[in-house]
């Protein structure tokens, strides 16, 4: 009955709540056995670089959004370092992008 319910609700809403284990097009298996998933994830410095200049930014006022030094600033644009979740929700609220888009390029 269970089972019956929850189609329902997925047809209804035109989603699927969960996802079946040999489903290859889900968004997590898609990632879970992407071989370049790791070139992606250090390609985020790139992309904010990228919002940094298409903003006319300076290093310093950059920086001063994301609360961080500008030495750290640079790490994470040459992928020394990668952000955390709090500065990909600054950015994100900051300049109208997903965090998809900043880690994946998607």
């Amino acid at each position: 009955m269970k089972q019956k319910n929850v189609i329902q609700l997925e047809a209804a809403l035109g989603i699927k709540l969960f996802q079946n284990k040999n489903d290859e097009n889900t968004n997590t298996l898609e990632r879970q056995f992407d071989k370049n998933i790791e070139t992606k994830r250090k390609n985020c410095g790139i992309r904010i670089l990228e919002i940094k200049n298409k903003n006319n930014l300076s290093d310093i006022q950059m920086a001063g959004i994301l609360n961080v030094s500008v030495n750290d600033l640079m790490k994470i644009i040459t992928g020394e370092i990668q952000p955390n979740i709090e500065m990909l929700d600054n950015i994100k609220q900051n300049f109208k992008v997903s965090i998809d888009w900043l880690i994946y390029g998607d």
